[in-house]
């Protein structure tokens, strides 16, 4: 015998609930659990003296339970005349004072503000089976609202699917009120597969801003800012549901999913976010954890797909969880990281696993070491941090990111030195050394510049400043070419500051702000630049006009994504004699000049030989392989 529809459409209809309830007998049907899964939500908010409305009561038992614990004043309606009668039946004599009522929800008879709460088990759910039926849940709702009393809450038990979510968000988004979520526990029977969720929504007295609040740990309410916070907040917990589900169904090699794990003080940043790394192969290992030190969730071995596919490998476990730590935390040590994330590793760990046997890794430094050292916001690269961490015993790193431009790559990278003065010691910028890998090469192009002997290169210009590592460089240490004068411009003025004040930007390299890369006008002075290197996003229109202004003999340089390469190498062909490109995994360095390109020149060998031993370019200690290598078997050069 059929008791649930064929078509999720016929929740919404009466005929429905009759043929159900009739199918049904008095075997109770509890929606989304029973009262001990709910009760830890209700007397947060109800109390026994309350006026209290059942909106679908159904044949659940939950007003059988809360009447049993003096909870007296509880009006049961439904739509169903079948359902009303069977509960009259059951409780008329065992729970006089409960009253059950056939009424529509949509159009109640009650007086307004008549109830201090309602409670809703999964009857929106029901009434709101597909998107088809919105206005019939948002008349439901708005019915309800209606016979609330003030400082009432309306309780709404629900999946909270996509529609039912975005209609329940929609509907109270223009109405002062207090909107919380808690999520429930899962049911000792087993239940849902999905999470169940409580949405408490409080009548205040007066009009005023609405407040977004969760629930969802530890009992403990986060405040969130806007409503989207709460949608993405519910879809998270949808999410690693389905996610554990499926772990413990099938192996989920190539796709590496990713969970993160929140805190109630910081809601806006995940505490952890877990890599789930599954391997082809069989090994002796089934399961590991290795935590990644503070500061390296950028490296490549972390951040990457192939690289966490290396770790697995080297570390020769079937399934392993990769976790990586958050700015805007504090970590104490392993240890502590260990017991926090004890219950969760359990939960995607595969069937069988002992706790007590599960193996926590991590490098040598532990947890490792981050400083942030300066915080701010721009308008078009949002929030911008400044840090200081430690990529091993030895080597500290000062890094920018920027929340607008890939705020999982560092923006800016440079290497920090110990210097001793007057019996104390500080950490300084070294400008010595490129850490990028791309900025090695777009240093070390600067070298093709058609001179005769020591004729120094006249007037390079940098678009781009970033924070100036690059300009630093070109200005003080590169040993292979003597520069008359290093120029750069940069729009973002907050970026200026920064490679002043913590990339100790030389004071030799000239700065100009501009309004746009497009202002032209604004650029000093110049009889024609030598090199000009184009180190930030620009559009096509915009680079035709930057490489009108090299000189006969200059040399022009331009960073840009790795689709867009074969677009401006066909653009610098049109004015340029010799062209070629660098490609890495999603960024190209394309340049050309008037003059011959040829990795036989003396000067050029000579040059290029000083620069890759001062700066180390294709040393990546964390690689089997070197990532980049400057022999010219790796360069496209095209002569037309």
């Amino acid at each position: 015998m059929s008791l649930l529809p064929r078509q999720h459409s016929q929740f919404a209809k009466e005929d429905f609930w009759d043929d159900f309830f009739k199918a049904r007998g008095s075997k109770s049907f509890d929606w989304y659990g029973e009262y001990p899964e709910l009760c830890g939500v209700l007397h947060k908010y109800i109390k026994p003296a309350d006026q209290v409305l059942m909106v679908g009561c159904g044949n659940s038992k939950l007003s059988e339970d809360l009447y049993d614990l003096s909870y007296h004043n509880i009006t049961n309606i439904d739509v169903s005349d079948v359902v009303i009668k069977q509960m009259s039946q059951k409780n008329g004599k065992s729970r006089p004072k409960m009253s059950f009522i056939k009424m529509d929800a949509t159009k109640m008879s009650f007086e307004d503000k008549y109830f201090k709460s309602a409670i809703d088990k999964g009857t929106l759910d029901a009434v709101l089976p597909d998107p088809e039926h919105s206005s019939l849940a948002v008349s439901m709702l708005d019915e309800v609202w209606r016979v609330i009393k003030s400082m009432g809450s309306y309780i709404i038990v629900s999946l909270a699917q996509d529609h039912v979510l975005s209609t329940l968000i929609n509907a109270f988004k223009e109405r002062p009120c207090i909107f919380r979520v808690h999520k429930l526990p899962k049911s000792e029977s087993g239940g849902f597969l999905m999470p169940v969720f409580a949405f408490v929504i409080t009548k205040p007295i007066a009009a005023m801003p609405s407040i977004y609040e969760s629930s969802v740990a530890e009992g403990k309410i986060t405040r969130h800012s806007t409503s989207e916070e709460i949608v993405t907040l519910i879809k998270e917990i949808q999410y690693y549901a389905v996610l554990q589900n499926t772990l413990s169904k099938r192996k989920m090699e190539g796709e590496q999913p990713k969970v993160a794990l929140y805190t109630p003080d910081i809601a806006h940043s995940p505490r952890y976010t877990i890599y789930i790394v599954e391997s082809p192969k069989r090994y002796k290992n089934k399961f590991a954890v290795f935590i990644s030190p503070q500061g390296q969730e950028n490296n490549w071995m972390f951040s990457t797909n192939e690289g966490r596919l290396q770790l697995l490998s080297n570390i020769e476990v079937e399934r392993l969880l990769v976790v990586t730590l958050a700015r805007g935390h504090t970590y104490k040590d392993v240890e502590e990281i260990k017991t926090e994330l004890s219950s969760k590793v359990m939960e995607l760990a595969p069937h069988g696993t002992n706790e007590k046997n599960v193996p926590f890794l991590a490098m040598a430094e532990g947890v490792g070491i981050r400083n942030i050292v300066y915080e701010s916001e721009a308008e078009m690269l949002g929030l911008i941090y400044v840090e200081d961490v430690n990529t091993d015993a030895d080597t500290m790193l000062r890094q920018t990111f920027c929340e607008k431009f890939h705020p999982e790559l560092a923006f800016s990278s440079a290497r920090l030195k110990t210097v001793k003065s007057k019996g104390s010691t500080a950490r300084t910028v070294d400008v010595s050394q490129l850490v990028c890998d791309v900025e090695k090469v777009l240093a070390s192009l600067t070298c093709f510049y058609d001179r005769v002997g020591d004729e120094p290169l006249p007037n390079l210009l940098i678009v781009g400043l970033k924070c100036g590592t690059l300009a630093n460089f070109l200005s003080t240490y590169h040993r292979g070419i003597v520069i008359e004068s290093v120029q750069c411009v940069e729009t973002e003025k907050v970026l200026i500051d920064i490679a002043n004040r913590f990339y100790s930007l030389d004071d030799k390299v000239t700065v100009t702000t501009l309004d746009t890369y497009n202002s032209l006008d604004q650029l000093p002075s110049h009889s024609g630049y030598g090199c000009i290197i184009i180190n930030t996003d620009m559009d096509v229109e915009t680079l035709g006009k930057y490489l009108q202004l090299i000189s006969p003999t200059g040399l022009f340089v331009v960073k840009c994504q790795k689709e867009e390469s074969g677009q401006l190498l066909e653009l610098l062909k049109l004015s340029l004699t010799h062209c070629g490109c660098f490609h890495f995994d999603d960024i190209s360095v394309v340049f050309g000049s008037s003059t011959e390109i040829s990795s036989s020149n003396k000067t050029y060998r000579s040059s290029m030989s000083r620069l890759i031993e001062k700066t180390k370019i294709g040393k990546n200690k964390n690689a089997s392989e070197p990532m980049f290598s400057l022999d010219f078997s790796s360069m496209v050069v095209s002569d037309h």
